[in-house]
């Protein structure tokens, strides 16, 4: 299928016309509400950077990222020991026995 957006007259009627003003303009209006829209936006922000800005964000990016999943995994670590059920020798055979079929989450 193809859209001939050359001919599209630049008045949004419904969503599927702002998303063809969008792809012949690289723009979009505020009163645009089609789904998906603000997030083609962001993404051709980026892609418009140059050369040492595009790379300083994306590194920016996966620095966030890291941090991110540094901080979920520290998370992590700091409360597994709250789930864990380890053997105890105190406890009756079948509690020892058993153990290992228990889930840990």
């Amino acid at each position: 299928m193809f859209i001939k957006v050359n001919n599209f007259d630049d008045v949004a009627k419904d969503t599927l016309d702002e998303w063809i003003y969008f792809l012949k303009n690289s723009e979009i209006k505020k009163e645009f509400s089609a789904k998906g829209l603000q997030e083609a936006k962001e993404k051709m922000n980026v892609d418009n950077l140059e050369g040492g800005d595009k790379y300083d964000y994306e590194a920016f990016i996966k620095e966030q990222r890291i941090k991110n999943h540094t901080r979920e995994l520290s998370l992590l670590f700091n409360l597994l020991p709250q789930f864990l059920i380890l053997p105890n020798p105190k406890l009756s055979s079948n509690y020892n026995r058993f153990l290992p079929m228990c889930p840990i989450f």
